[in-house]
């Protein structure tokens, strides 16, 4: 190799060298961005399941202190209203909870 091949060589390697790292962070720093992106899809979704379990649990809770005097009282004292929506035809597993 002679002199003027190795100076154009090196000039190359850095001249191209940091666009090659430049392109390996931004590849992981996009991997991590999709893999976080995936993971708030999937809660997201997940989300909507848990607004009627916690409809459902309201429900319960309410039937349970209109037979139960003693929970009654506590979630009297700690200000829990729970009443459940009306009836409008078929029965609904849903409330409205408020603290």
């Amino acid at each position: 190799m002679t002199r003027p091949q190795f100076w154009i060589l090196t000039f190359i390697v850095l001249l191209v060298g940091p666009f090659f790292l430049t392109d390996l962070v931004l590849s992981h720093l996009n991997r991590n961005g999709e893999t976080k992106i995936m993971v708030m899809e999937r809660i997201a979704e997940e989300g909507n399941g848990y607004t009627t379990r916690w409809q459902q649990l309201a429900v319960r809770v309410y039937q349970a202190s209109q037979q139960d005097a003693a929970l009654k009282d506590v979630l009297a004292r700690e200000h829990i209203n729970i009443a459940p929506k009306p009836a409008s035809g078929a029965p609904t597993a849903s409330g409205t909870v408020t603290q």
